[in-house]
Formats: structure tokens, sequence, C-alpha cells
């Protein structure tokens, strides 16, 4: 997108590493989740996600809760609460009736936490490589001129 077109994004609006995206409207593609690196904060979405921003992450970490949302009893109920829209299903704001169960242990939550954060940061350090890649001296982006990559859960 043009600079003009990102700089009339208010800036509490703007999007931050860390922050979740999570599919609000859709079919198959409702609930799929999606963590951004601090390469990834430059984009504007559209309705159809929503955006989860972790205030308090001695609380519960990003990545603890980016698992937790892909857990399949998440996912379940995330399909239970869609409804259908004209032809396209969507979540509405029913994604904060979505129960979460979070581990009790501290020591759980801290191991499945940092694992997941390892996997995040290697993602995105690899894509971050693929995209600025010396080659014959000049910077080649491997992944094509256009990204056509998936958000996934992690």
């Amino acid at each position: 997108m043009s600079e003009a077109v990102y700089e009339a994004v208010p800036p509490q609006r703007r999007l931050k590493a860390n922050d979740i995206l999570v599919v609000n409207d859709g079919t198959y593609l409702m609930g799929r989740t999606a963590i951004l690196s601090e390469h990834d904060t430059r984009i504007v979405l559209q309705s159809h996600f929503r955006v989860i921003r972790v205030l308090k992450p001695d609380v519960i970490s990003p990545f603890l809760l980016l698992f937790l949302l892909g857990l399949d009893i998440v996912q379940e109920q995330i399909a239970a609460k869609s409804f259908r829209q004209g032809t396209i299903s969507t979540l509405g704001s029913r994604l904060a009736e979505v129960g979460i169960p979070v581990p009790v242990s501290d020591s759980a939550k801290e191991d499945i936490a940092a694992r997941v954060e390892g996997i995040v940061r290697r993602r995105a350090q690899a894509r971050f490589e693929a995209m600025n890649a010396r080659m014959c001296d000049e910077v080649e982006n491997v992944m094509g001129k256009i990204n056509r990559g998936h958000l996934g859960n992690l």
C-alpha cells in the first residue's frame, strides 16, 4: 500500500508486533489465527478480521493465547457461535463469548508460550531472510514479488 494510505490510519488503529489476528467472517477460514511479527505491522485490515492485543503480557502471553485459540475446543466454540449473514458466515461480536481453557500451572503456561514464541520468531526470521536474500550482489525476494503466503495458527 502507499505511504499515504498507511498514514491515513489513525495511530490508535495501527497494528503492533504480537497482535493476534482472528478471521471473523468467511466459511472454512473463520477462527483461523495469526500473530504479527515486527515485519508485519504496516498493513491495513478490513472488517473481516478481529485484532486481539494482549495488554497485560505478564498475566497472559500473546503466544500462549495464540496457542489456546487454536485448540479444537476453542475452534469448535467459534464454529458453533457463527451465523449466516447473506452468503457469508460471520462470528460477529461473539468472539468475546468463547471460553478459553487456560492452564492452571504457571510452568505449563511458560513452557507453551516459550515454545510457540520460538516457532513464531524462527518463522518470521526465515520469512524476512527470504524476502531480503542477497544474491549476485542484489537483494532479491525469493518468495516472489507478491507474497501469497497464507495466515495460519503459526
